[in-house]
């Protein structure tokens, strides 16, 4: 189904599927940032901030997924404006191995041209924005995720040292010795909320440093499921790709307390477990 966002005064629309209107803006008071909510907000909304793949500053880098999760009651906050995909971006070669990709991205990677300190930035603004104006009292402060793709997971992770943080996910990310982001492995210990890795499987190039996340992790509960869509994880696909209904089911139960979505991750017969093509591993879980 196709859903209509609202960009700018224009109309444009994104195969997504849900039918919700999804508003997408860079609110006059939150310049450098990308928002996404329901043009219908029918109760308080919860907040997910958001860094994107490769750190880019694009807040629409991830807009179908964005999207998709805004339209089942989040507020979604990415960092970025909205803007056009950088050409020169480091793509690696797909026949390299994930380790020669993971080398590759690292060789040609500067200074990060975002921050994890961004995403505390979105917080702050989503509890000032709650106390006046269009989105006065229609935002749930009480509960907050911080999530991220690819080098944007590793900013979640700098940045879920937050108390304010309910829950933290990573979508094919891993943490590792790299100089974009400040955040080692000892930044695991600092976790103090549940936390889910969403990875694409042994092609994908964090797969092996998700993996020693997840052995490293026994002090919170923590999640992990790997596809098979590699790095990209299909986020860009209609509706979010095939992900998009697991990260947002993980938000239901950890930010809205449904306990429908609690059962697609706990116990044995967990509807994620009985997904074809999906390998799940939980510890502290229940």
């Amino acid at each position: 189904m196709v859903r209509t966002l609202l960009l700018a005064g224009a109309l444009h629309a994104f195969a997504t599927a849900g039918a919700a209107e999804i508003v997408m803006e860079t609110p006059a008071d939150l310049a450098g940032f990308t928002t996404y909510r329901p043009k219908a907000i029918d109760a308080p909304l919860p907040v997910v901030a958001w860094g994107n793949g490769g750190c880019a500053n694009l807040g629409n880098s991830a807009a179908p997924l964005l999207s998709e999760i805004a339209a089942h009651g989040y507020l979604v906050i990415a960092i970025g404006p909205i803007g056009e995909r950088a050409a020169t971006e480091a793509r690696p070669a797909r026949s390299a191995t994930p380790e020669q990709q993971l080398r590759t991205v690292v060789a040609s990677s500067g200074p990060a041209p975002t921050q994890p300190e961004q995403l505390i930035e979105a917080i702050d603004w989503a509890e000032r924005a709650n106390r006046k104006g269009v989105l006065g009292r229609k935002i749930d402060v009480e509960h907050i995720a911080i999530a991220g793709h690819s080098c944007g997971g590793l900013q979640a992770i700098a940045a879920s040292k937050d108390r304010r943080v309910d829950t933290t996910m990573l979508l094919n990310s891993g943490v590792f010795e790299q100089p974009r982001v400040k955040v080692a492995k000892t930044d695991l210990t600092a976790l103090h909320a549940p936390i889910a890795y969403f990875i694409g499987g042994p092609s994908d190039m964090a797969y092996a440093n998700a993996e020693d996340d997840f052995a490293r992790i026994d002090h919170v509960p923590v999640f992990k499921a790997n596809n098979t869509f590699g790095h990209g994880g299909r986020l860009r696909d209609e509706g979010g790709g095939p992900t998009a209904r697991w990260v947002i089911r993980w938000l239901d139960w950890h930010l809205k307390g449904d306990a429908a979505a609690r059962r697609a991750f706990v116990g044995e017969d967990c509807e994620l477990c009985r997904e074809e093509g999906w390998n799940v591993e939980r510890k502290n879980l229940d």
